[in-house]
């Protein structure tokens, strides 16, 4: 039975949903889709909806079930989502608490990886290498 809307709640049901098939394998319909993609779909639901919640239990996944791929996805995806995303007056508290969730995951991995939390502006990405296409540079031919 499924009695909340998921449209409405940006995905959250069905990523709960497929967090309890992953954890309880038993619980998991016969002809139900592969949770892992249940999640993603949820996330992206839940950008348009304005409410990222699905985000945080796919990174909470990720971790669990080490899928380290789908965790820097996540990560990726819900940082990029900061620029697009109307975040839903009413629930702005669940939507932090989410990205605190995103935010507590990555700092795990750079202080296992770098021996630091997460820079400010590397948010999103698992490593400190800065993208360097297109960088635009400046002639400093005939300054001097």
């Amino acid at each position: 039975a499924q009695c909340v809307d998921n449209e409405k709640w940006g995905g959250l049901p069905n990523a709960v949903r497929a967090l309890v098939w992953l954890l309880l394998p038993d619980t998991r319909p016969d002809l139900s889709p592969d949770p892992w993609q249940v999640m993603e779909n949820s996330a992206e639901l839940s950008v348009e909806s304005g409410i990222r919640a699905s985000y945080a239990v796919q990174v909470v996944a990720a971790e669990t079930f080490g899928r380290p791929q789908v965790l820097a996805q996540a990560i990726s995806e819900f940082a990029e989502a900061e620029e697009r995303i109307e975040v839903w007056e009413e629930y702005r508290l669940v939507d932090e608490v989410a990205r605190r969730i995103v935010q507590f995951a990555s700092d795990k991995h750079w202080s296992a990886n770098y021996g630091h939390r997460t820079p400010r502006t590397f948010f999103g990405k698992m490593s400190p290498e800065r993208n360097t296409e297109n960088v635009e540079t400046m002639d400093l031919e005939g300054l001097l």
